[in-house]
């Protein structure tokens, strides 16, 4: 939508500019390059540096005006492509994905790689690594983040007064893609960024490829405080074919 429209905001801004550097400037850039002597010289050198405040007095509206329009589009794209992704992941049957998850306790700072896979019943969480704790697994109902462990349990503590734990904080990603509230998104680094309030505790930073229109990071912030930075990798949903 951007493109489509940038030229019908270009053009108008660029004549007007033209018009008044053709006004202002005309005189300035025909103005003999001599040492001006005289009692009149100082008078003269005021006007010539008077004008060129005054330019840049114009120019300086304008550069806003610019720096503004094409900010809002960036947003209004990036909100765009992460509404299209919502949607897509609620059609989606199935999902899976790998995280290097880093969880930021009051006192530590613990490391681990899980791997997520959901459909429309619920989702499962295992532990890859570390080596140690390999094959620790919890699963969770469709729309929960509470998990359930099968077997041995991991307890590492929790991450907030509200039971953030490592292996939950892959389901509370999810969910808040699913149907978190989409406060504001932006572009950076190339990258589609999208702040998600799923809860009135907890907020939620995704950032989208913006060639492969797939999360690459996460993070979950908790009372304002980040507790979970997450990379994701091998990110990949599945529609279901007879739908279609």
């Amino acid at each position: 939508h951007f493109y489509a429209i940038f030229p019908f905001i270009a053009f108008p801004l660029y004549h007007i500019s033209y018009k008044i550097s053709r006004k202002f400037f005309i005189d300035l850039t025909n103005e003999p390059k001599v040492i001006i002597m005289g009692p009149n010289a100082y008078g003269m050198v005021q006007v010539s540096l008077k004008r060129r405040v005054d330019m840049k007095k114009l120019y300086l509206p304008l550069l806003l005006c610019i720096s503004l329009i094409l900010s809002s589009c960036g947003r209004n794209q990036a909100q765009e492509r992460f509404v299209d992704f919502m949607a897509e992941l609620a059609e989606s049957q199935t999902l899976s994905f790998t995280a290097q998850v880093r969880c930021e306790y009051e006192e530590k700072t613990v490391d681990f790689v899980l791997s997520y896979s959901g459909d429309r019943e619920g989702c499962q969480v295992s532990v890859t690594e570390p080596e140690l704790i390999r094959g620790i697994k919890a699963h969770a109902s469709a729309g929960k983040t509470a998990l359930e462990f099968d077997g041995v349990k991991l307890d590492t503590g929790p991450l907030d007064a509200f039971g953030l734990s490592p292996m939950s904080a892959l389901p509370v990603m999810v969910e808040a893609l699913r149907s978190g509230y989409l406060d504001s998104a932006w572009e950076e680094q190339g990258q589609y960024a999208a702040l998600l309030i799923p809860s009135d505790n907890m907020n939620v930073q995704v950032n989208l490829d913006k060639y492969t229109m797939s999360p690459v990071y996460a993070e979950l912030i908790s009372d304002g405080r980040v507790a979970v930075f997450m990379q994701i990798s091998d990110w990949t949903m599945q529609k279901d074919d007879t739908n279609e």
